[in-house]
């Protein structure tokens, strides 16, 4: 029934639908630097401690308490947001004598309304202070049957509502119509879906001990979560109550509200994080395309067993109704998996690696699309014909729309992972007076905005206990400045660096040392040298960066990359949809397809991937999106 001439074929593509993902994944809003650091100790107590997160916070449930090394709280719920910067909360403290103090912290994410909290200590005098630090969302438990349950209703029902509707005029094309209790099954999806969103919304201040009026109707994502709610409720009582006056107003219907609700729920998700409208628009195109995929497996599982259940009236035969979902298929899943390329090389600039929770998730999704694209590659091939030699019809129509299903509980379980916290600006490395270049040391600006910032030297394998240290040169106003690295260990965080030799091994081969809490104003031109020592007071390597800090972020000194994936995505959606176009006009018939639906589908997905194509494009070469 599916997409592709051989099931190679459908495995390749699925490779690159793996990442398309990022529609059901959400990320938080993670502390990326703070100052004073984790583990720093300072001759002067402070006057504040700054926190800067991976996303905008809510200002009203972002706050931070502060604890002596008694126990003693000295401050409770405090902080505001820095007016130059919505990603930094600064919280004012009171004279502090020397000792250790922890810091503890709670943010919420003001593009996907998630809550993190965490910890770290830091030292005021002549105190020792481990560098330890943790985080994690409050209340994500990836086994929690209920989250879960009502993410998978709730994808459920906004996937069948926007592709049911176009299965019924493309594929049925109006000579049966829609059962029904077919109809208000979908219409109880929504609503079961949308009261299934609002609770886990409602879930998110009661997990942080925060007023759950003050968060629905004072936050944005709050606010996004209840006209997302809303939209799907009523739309399935619209649905559930035209269900009898034919099928076609009870789908128009569906398909409207299921669209508006999507363009909410991604508006609500770590998308929104970028500033750039254009992440929200490709993964709203990457989920249109996936209900189209689904719901046509779905519903061909269920007309090849109990036809009646979904339609009144003649039925044509699977032969006729398998090659016109199959046209279908070939362009949705082709924008399903170039949008999810794109989506998801936006969300974290890089494939996943199986390094961290959510790339492991991203894996675990990506076996059943595989094995979901598999089968359809084998129904593809049959064509609706029941070639015994393929295994039966039926069963591999169930089996394909039960790795469907799947893949919706796989996202729900994705959504419940955060990626890894804000990577950072990759600096390029300038050559020395000999034009020499050390390969294996890199270095990022963390989080790479104006204000507080971390300087990140990635080392491609080890150093030992040699001395490393940064050396860090104001070129607008002079000054220079030595900084010892600490290093990060990967699973308890910052360490001495004299320890560093013996900390956990990074899996990946790369050794991560950090400069913390420094302070890069818009405007600053800075040349930064990493030097390796030889123990002895001398040089073994040196490697020299140079960058730039603008209004918005790192200016100058970036490190260019050969690889962009969303570039690439989107080039690829460009051609794909003038091709399409082309093909459409010249009613040209998709192999193993209808006739009048290859048309239906080169015109429609054409127009769909061309646009999208064009806008990403433009928007990753001007850097906008």
């Amino acid at each position: 029934m599916n997409h592709l001439r051989r099931p190679g074929a459908a495995i390749g593509l699925a490779l690159m639908a793996l990442v398309a993902q990022a529609g059901g994944a959400a990320a938080h809003a993670q502390l990326v630097v703070s100052s004073p650091a984790p583990g720093e100790v300072l001759a002067k107590a402070p006057t504040d401690v700054r926190l800067t997160f991976s996303e905008q916070l809510e200002a009203h449930f972002s706050s931070a308490d502060l604890m002596d090394a008694n126990g003693t709280s000295l401050v409770s719920r405090a902080g505001t947001l820095d007016p130059a910067d919505a990603h930094t909360l600064v919280v004012r403290l009171p004279a502090l004598p020397s000792g250790v103090y922890t810091v503890t912290w709670r943010s919420l994410s003001a593009a996907d309304g998630h809550p993190d909290e965490g910890f770290f200590s830091f030292g005021v005098g002549n105190v020792q202070v481990a560098a330890t630090s943790g985080q994690g969302q409050i209340g994500a438990d990836p086994s929690d049957p209920v989250g879960l349950a009502g993410k998978w209703i709730a994808y459920l029902g906004l996937l069948l509502g926007i592709g049911l509707p176009l299965f019924a005029s493309v594929v049925l094309r109006g000579a049966t119509a829609i059962r029904p209790n077919a109809l208000r099954t979908v219409g109880g999806l929504l609503i079961a879906g949308g009261l299934a969103l609002l609770g886990l919304a409602i879930r998110v201040p009661l997990s942080g001990g925060e007023d759950v009026s003050g968060y629905l109707f004072g936050s944005r994502t709050g606010l996004l979560a209840d006209a997302r709610s809303a939209v799907m409720v009523l739309g399935g009582i619209a649905v559930i109550a035209t269900s009898r006056a034919g099928a076609r107003q009870p789908l128009v219907i569906a398909a409207a509200a299921a669209l508006v609700a999507i363009a909410l729920h991604v508006a609500s998700g770590h998308a929104a994080a970028s500033g750039s409208p254009m992440p929200v628009f490709v993964q709203l195109v990457h989920l249109v395309a996936a209900g189209t995929w689904l719901t046509g497996v779905l519903a061909l599982a269920v007309l090849a067993t109990m036809p009646s259940e979904l339609v009144v009236g003649a039925l044509p035969p699977l032969r006729v109704l398998v090659p016109r979902f199959s046209a279908l298929a070939l362009v949705a899943i082709g924008i399903v998996a170039l949008t999810g390329v794109a989506a998801e090389w936006i969300q974290i600039g890089d494939l996943p690696s199986a390094a961290d929770p959510y790339g492991r998730a991203m894996i675990l999704k990506v076996i059943v699309v595989v094995a979901a694209l598999a089968m359809g590659g084998f129904n593809f091939l049959d064509g609706g014909r029941d070639r015994r030699w393929l295994g039966g019809l039926r069963r591999r129509l169930f089996a394909e729309a039960g790795l469907g299903v799947a893949v919706l509980v796989v996202t729900a379980l994705l959504s419940t992972t955060s990626p890894l916290a804000d990577r950072g600006v990759p600096l390029a490395q300038v050559p020395s007076a000999l034009g020499d270049l050390q390969e294996g040391i890199g270095l990022s600006v963390v989080p790479g905005r104006p204000g507080v910032d971390q300087l990140a030297v990635d080392i491609h394998g080890t150093i030992g206990d040699l001395p490393l240290y940064l050396l860090l040169d104001r070129l607008d106003t002079g000054g220079e400045t030595r900084i010892q690295l600490a290093g990060v260990d990967p699973t308890t965080g910052p360490v001495d660096h004299a320890q560093h030799a013996s900390h956990t091994p990074s899996p990946n081969g790369i050794e991560r040392y950090v400069a913390n809490a420094l302070v890069l104003p818009a405007g600053s031109s800075w040349d930064a040298n990493v030097i390796i020592g030889d123990g002895a007071g001398g040089e073994l390597i040196r490697q020299r960066f140079s960058f730039e800090i603008g209004e918005s972020g790192v200016a100058a000194g970036v490190a260019g990359s050969l690889a962009d994936g969303a570039l690439a995505a989107g080039v690829l959606l460009l051609l794909g949809g003038m091709l399409g176009l082309g093909l459409g006009f010249g009613r040209f018939t998709l192999p193993r397809a209808d006739g009048a639906a290859s048309r239906v589908a080169l015109l429609g997905g054409g127009a769909l991937a061309a646009v999208t194509g064009l806008a990403l494009t433009v928007g990753r070469l001007v850097g906008s999106g």
